[in-house]
Order: C-alpha cells, then sequence, then structure tokens
C-alpha cells in the first residue's frame, strides 16, 4: 500500500510539472528592444581540440548581422590538435580585428571563459561552444533580450539532424530540458540552462565572484553562475524564447558518450539550490520506484501491481506527450505518443544506473579525466 502511494504521489507531481510547463511555454514571450549591441558585447569562445568544428563556427561568427558594438574572444584551452593555429590563421586571412585567440592559463573550461571574460572589453558576455552554428541573427537576438534590468539571458540549444546513436531522443530529450529551463526561468525559479547559448553581464559576473565556489567541477559554468545571479539579482534573469536565437550543436555520438556527459551533467548537482535537488531527487525516487513496482510486482499482488505500474508508464508518456506537443513546434522537432512510449525503458534506466552506479562519478572529457 506505501509503494502505491509513493508512486502516485510522485506520478501526480511529475504529471503536474509537465503539464505545468506545456501551459506556461505557450506564454512565454520572446524579448524585444534590448540595447546589448549598443553598449557592446564580447563573444567568448573557449575551445579544446576542436579542429573539425572550429571551421564551421568561425564562419558563422563571423555572418552574424549586427549593427552595434561586439567582439570575438577564442580562448584555448591546452588544445592538441592544431586549434589554435586555425583559428589564428582564420582571424589573419580575413582581417579580422575584434577578434582575438588568447591561450589559457589554467585548465578546464571555467578557467579558459573566466580568462576571456576578464580580457572582455565589453559589458555583455555572450558563451557559445566551439562545436555550435545557428542563424545569422544569433547575435542580434540575444542582444534584443539585454537591458538595464537584465543581468542574465538564457539561450535555446538544440541538436542538429544525425543519423547517430539515437538522435531523435537526444534531440527530443535536450529540448525538453531547455523549455523547463525556460518555463522555470520564466516563472522565477531558475533550474537548467545551457552554456552554449548564455549571456550575462560581465559586471554582475564580477559581483558574484565569477566561478567561485565550484571552479573545481568539470560542469556549472552555466547553471551555477546562474542560480548565483538569480540569489544575487532576483527578478533579473529571462529566457529569450526566438528560433534566431537558438544554437544547434551535435549529439552524442554513441551510447558510451552519451553517459559521460550526462556523468559531467550530474557532477554539479550537489552544488544546486534546493528547490532543484528536490525536482531531481523527486523524479529519481520515480522512477527508481516506477522500474521496483514492475521487478517487484510478482512477489507484491502479481497482475494487479503489473497493471498498476503500466498505467503510471501510459500516465508518465501522455504527460509527456502534452508537454512535447507544446515545445517541440518552436525546436522544429517532432515526436509521437509511441514514438515516446518506446523510449521509456532507457529514458527510465539511464538516470537510475547512474545515480546508482558506484563509477558514476568518474568520467572523461576533452580527454580529461575526473574521478
Amino acid at each position: 500500500m506505501l509503494l502505491y502511494i509513493a508512486v502516485g504521489l510522485l506520478a501526480a507531481c511529475y504529471a503536474g510539472l509537465f503539464l505545468f510547463c506545456a501551459r506556461r511555454w505557450k506564454h512565454i514571450p520572446e524579448q524585444q528592444n534590448g540595447n546589448a549591441l549598443e553598449e557592446g558585447i564580447s563573444i567568448v569562445v573557449p575551445f579544446r581540440n576542436e579542429a573539425d568544428n572550429l571551421p564551421s563556427l568561425l564562419a558563422w561568427l563571423q555572418q552574424q548581422e549586427y549593427a552595434g558594438k561586439a567582439e570575438v574572444l577564442l580562448i584555448d584551452d591546452h588544445s592538441e590538435d592544431g586549434a589554435a593555429q586555425i583559428c589564428l590563421d582564420f582571424i589573419r586571412s580575413q582581417q579580422l580585428g575584434h577578434w582575438r585567440l588568447l591561450g589559457a592559463e589554467g585548465e578546464g573550461k571555467k578557467a579558459a571563459l573566466a580568462m576571456g571574460i576578464r580580457a572582455a572589453q565589453f559589458p555583455w558576455i555572450l558563451s557559445t561552444d566551439a562545436d555550435c552554428t545557428g542563424s545569422s541573427r544569433w547575435l542580434q537576438r540575444m542582444a534584443a533580450a539585454g537591458n538595464g534590468k537584465i543581468n542574465l539571458v538564457s539561450g535555446p540549444v538544440r541538436f542538429r539532424d544525425s543519423p547517430v546513436w539515437m538522435a531523435s531522443f537526444q534531440q527530443v530529450e535536450s529540448a525538453g530540458l531547455i523549455a523547463i529551463g525556460g518555463c522555470s526561468l520564466d516563472a522565477g525559479l531558475p533550474s537548467f540552462c545551457n552554456g552554449a547559448n548564455l549571456m550575462f553581464r560581465k559586471s554582475a559576473w564580477e559581483m558574484v565572484n565569477g566561478y567561485a565556489g565550484h571552479a573545481q567541477l568539470a560542469s556549472g559554468d552555466d547553471e551555477l553562475l546562474m542560480h548565483a545571479l538569480a540569489a544575487r539579482f532576483p527578478g533579473s534573469l529571462v529566457f529569450q524564447k526566438s528560433l534566431d536565437a537558438c544554437v544547434e550543436t551535435a549529439p552524442q555520438a554513441n551510447r558510451k558518450a552519451f553517459l559521460e556527459q550526462r556523468k559531467r551533467w550530474l557532477s554539479k548537482g550537489h552544488a544546486h539550490p534546493l528547490h532543484v535537488k528536490v525536482m531531481r531527487y523527486a523524479i529519481g525516487a520515480f522512477y527508481l520506484l516506477l522500474i521496483c513496482t514492475f521487478l517487484l510486482a510478482p512477489w507484491l499482488g502479481g497482475w494487479p501491481v503489473f497493471g498498476f505500474a503500466c498505467a503510471i508508464w501510459m500516465q508518465k508518456t501522455s504527460a509527456e506527450w502534452f508537454f512535447y506537443r507544446s515545445i517541440l513546434p518552436f525546436f522544429r522537432l517532432e515526436a509521437g505518443w509511441l514514438q515516446l512510449l518506446g523510449w521509456q525503458p532507457w529514458q527510465v534506466l539511464y538516470p537510475v544506473y547512474l545515480a546508482l552506479s558506484p563509477g558514476s562519478k568518474r568520467f572523461s572529457w576533452k580527454n580529461r579525466h575526473y574521478f
């Protein structure tokens, strides 16, 4: 009986979250008329071993349409594949006087970002990743969200179409996380954002001491900074719901790479504020208890228990379908109810596996190993 109650309550809360976000998403406005470009924006791009991706990135940044003050800072995080030379050759060949290549002094993405931010000459910082591309109006649309009352702008991110492992699942899951982050930001309770598309005031970054307090973590340059700014400057964070502001990145090529990425994301979990921890733990508990209900059904009551678990599973899928039906058109993606149902085993099992696995704190990223 206690298992029924626990699973039922968690399922109701889970469905409530997705239904709330489905409704909230429709009412998030596209930010307009910001003057960030008039103040000046420094685009900061840290990179490590991105020789294959840099040509596309550099061409995209050069194609930006804007009438204002901007610069590009490329920060080399000790690349070993000649990536820095690619940047230098491009800057020289295109005679880009407002672009600079810098070599990071410390190791890791946060050290590279911090160096670029400190070197920036303009009051706004716009960060993206070296494997990203997007619209030629990206800078313009992100700048439209920056005004005197704003200290941080979270932008949308989507995965590109790709033939790699479970690309559609990765696209839909990522879109869901971005949308939940946008809805929670709009509701005044920030949860998720993505450093591949994040703009903030340099002065605000300095006032929260940059990445101090979590510099040792391989992840968190985006969400932990957002939470610090939300605590210091409540009500000054927005989501830019604009397709032209969206950047695209590549999905993970295989299951191992996918799990390594998720381990890196989980590594910052203990540093999140209470409301984000409660949400994460509640979802994790729901997944775990749902799995246990299926596995223990023969010993807990047989078919009635199995039927209850199936009903909860259908409710979960239906709530997600209602949510994704609301948000996916913005990301130019599609997912039907049966497709979501087919993904359910993997979607539920991998977070539980990562949470319970003794090796979940060990992962690799950019040829660096973290323990």
